[in-house]
């Protein structure tokens, strides 16, 4: 016999599908992600814009191999800043350029421009590779950069 009272309506709502769901997706992001193959892709240029040769310069080369180099003299890692820093003072307004292999990560370019910009740079700047599709610039021979111009 029934007492004339109705089961009340159990309205609760069943996540376990949901988070299953959403832990695999985690899984495939993780793998993908680690496959991913993050190289530098440097822009290319059809004619850069020319600093004149009389503004103090000052180049950071990064190797393939990820060592820095600073005019051309190979800098270890732990001296990295204060080298920076020491030709800060002697320039404080040069012009910075960075020049990257194209091999490399992202984050290795990335800190080396923090580098250069902690030591008190203002103007830093990647150098590009020259798009090989774009017609050379007219005036100088064999489309070469003039004399005192980055390589």
């Amino acid at each position: 016999m029934q007492t004339g009272r109705i089961a009340a309506v159990k309205a609760d709502i069943n996540v376990t599908p949901l988070v299953d769901v959403v832990l695999v997706l985690l899984i495939i992001f993780m793998i993908v992600t680690e496959r991913i193959n993050d190289q530098v892709r440097l822009p290319t240029t059809s004619n850069p814009a020319l600093r004149p040769p009389s503004q103090e310069k000052l180049l950071v080369t990064l190797d393939k191999d990820g060592t820095l180099r600073i005019e051309g003299q190979l800098v270890p890692a732990s001296e990295i800043g204060a080298r920076l820093i020491e030709a800060h003072a002697k320039s404080p307004a040069a012009v910075v350029a960075v020049k990257a292999d194209a091999s490399l990560r992202y984050g290795d370019v990335k800190t080396a421009l923090l580098s250069v910009g902690d030591a008190g740079f203002d103007h830093v700047g990647l150098i590009t590779k020259p798009d090989a599709r774009a017609p050379r610039p007219t005036g100088v021979p064999g489309g070469a950069p003039p004399p005192g111009t980055f390589p």
